[in-house]
């Protein structure tokens, strides 16, 4: 008799055929299913924290990259400021 992991734990959990190999051949399915499940588990575990660690470390990165912008877009506004004021200078030079 060939029983699938699911259907051995349900024969095993409900008493299986006394006497018979049935019981020792479901707790053996059922055991190593449940190590699948346990090592699936791991993997899945692990797989979320690398995320956590990828997101926090992509996180850091944004802040960097937005600090950055920030003081650029200050330079720019700065060397805006001094090409107006020199545009204008000119400007009055040229009309006197």
């Amino acid at each position: 008799m060939t029983l699938s992991a699911g259907e051995a734990y349900l024969h095993w959990k409900d008493g299986g055929a006394k006497g018979s190999g049935d019981e020792s051949m479901a707790k053996s399915k059922v055991k190593k299913a449940r190590e699948r499940l346990d090592k699936a588990v791991s993997r899945l575990e692990a797989l979320s924290q690398d995320r956590s660690a990828l997101t926090a470390a992509q996180a850091g990165e944004l802040a960097s990259l937005k600090a950055e912008r920030e003081a650029l877009q200050d330079t720019a506004r700065t060397v805006s400021e001094r090409l107006d004021s020199t545009i204008a200078q000119i400007k009055e030079v040229l009309e006197s």
